[in-house]
């Protein structure tokens, strides 16, 4: 809901500034680049062990 508004609003500013389709993509990606930060901070903030793991030779199965 939140990508959604971000996108709505940003694309009625930049609309109303005179941007056409160029701000219509701008409010797109900058929607976008928020939801994927936004993911990326809770997944990092409930695992925070993600990346210890990835350090850790020992407990990486070869292939």
């Amino acid at each position: 809901m939140f990508q959604s508004l971000l996108i709505t609003g940003l694309a009625l500013l930049l609309a109303w500034k005179g941007f056409a389709i160029t701000g219509q993509f701008l409010a797109v990606l900058a929607g976008n680049i928020g939801f994927q930060a936004l993911i990326c901070w809770d997944g990092l903030r409930r695992y925070q062990h993600v990346f210890s793991a990835i350090k850790d030779h020992k407990a990486q199965i070869p292939i």
